[in-house]
């Protein structure tokens, strides 16, 4: 299922899911480490624990939604562009009834 080097998710107490690699497979569990950081981690993770695998990844799509889940970045990234798709649809009905 696993495999060496997989990028796993963990769930752990927190409602936060966090992602690490698999560095070694033991029958026990899987040994795993941040890939931002080169120490491995000094526990096992169960197989229960593994919520999911990443099979590819978007860069920057996480920055888009943490400025987006500010007020001003919200305001920034949906509003003003809704804003603007609305004038131009209306001025496109106007200017089709013309």
């Amino acid at each position: 299922m696993y495999e060496y080097n997989d990028n796993e998710h963990k769930s752990e107490e927190r409602t936060v899911t966090i992602t690490h690699r698999i560095v070694k497979i033991t029958e026990e569990g899987f040994k795993t480490k941040g890939d931002a950081i080169d120490a491995v981690d000094d526990y096992l993770v169960k197989s229960p624990d593994i919520v999911g695998m990443v099979k590819f990844k978007i860069p920057y799509l996480g920055s888009f939604f943490r400025v987006a889940n500010t007020t001003p970045g919200f305001v920034l990234l949906i509003i003003i562009p809704a804003i603007l798709i609305i004038a131009i649809e209306i001025k496109n009905i106007i200017g089709y009834r013309a």
